[in-house]
């Protein structure tokens, strides 16, 4: 059973000129945050942060889905005024390789082995 990830704060924040939502969460002991960039057609966008191992990152996306998790009602708050909307599946770029999880597909090993198959492509 995987870990749920619960948001324990947003807030809204520029890098570049750009608008994002920076959520913090609590994940082995640490506080630890990532960006959510956009939310459209029911798919999350994120941007890891600086640091991040991708076995840790895909078990927090993962916890996002879980049923205890607030991670879609914060998302409705910063991005659908509160209301509720479909939310599908989160999608990240790790080193520069495109990730897309959805209810569909929670396993950790099985994103971890497409995160890696992306990347020998890109080589």
């Amino acid at each position: 059973m995987l870990k749920t990830t619960y948001i324990r704060e947003m807030h809204e924040c520029m890098i570049a000129g750009s608008s994002y939502y920076k959520f913090y969460l609590k994940w082995k002991r640490k506080i630890r945050y990532f960006y959510v960039e956009d939310f459209k057609d029911g798919v999350v966008v994120i941007r890891p942060c600086g640091g991040d191992v991708i076995f840790d990152f895909i078990r927090v996306i993962v916890g996002c889905f879980n049923s205890e998790s607030n991670f879609a009602e914060e998302v409705f708050k910063a991005f659908n005024d509160g209301k509720k909307a479909t939310f599908t599946g989160i999608k990240f770029w790790f080193n520069g390789v495109p990730v897309l999880v959805t209810r569909e597909k929670l396993d950790v090993n099985q994103i971890l082995n497409e995160w890696r198959l992306g990347c020998k492509a890109r080589n």
